[in-house]
């Protein structure tokens, strides 16, 4: 099972593996959602998910700054 997904790796990956992957982080913000509850700021719910995925052996960046177009522009 694929724990992580770099840049550094080029591996060809599954369907499988992605939805494992998926089902991993989904399973940390739900950890953190039981143990915070709702009615947090949403960068308390980051910080405490970033931690999780990191415990749970995920490599994982905050706040990553992506290109997006959009309708043309960037």
């Amino acid at each position: 099972m694929m724990s992580t997904l770099s840049s550094q790796s080029r591996m060809s990956y599954t369907e499988d593996d992605y939805n494992a992957l998926s089902q991993k982080i989904i399973g940390c913000c739900i950890e953190v959602h039981k143990e915070l509850g709702p009615g947090l700021m949403e960068s308390v719910y980051e910080i405490c998910a970033v931690e999780v995925m990191k415990k749970e052996g995920l490599n994982v960046k905050r706040q990553v700054v992506l290109p997006v177009v959009f309708k043309g522009k960037k």
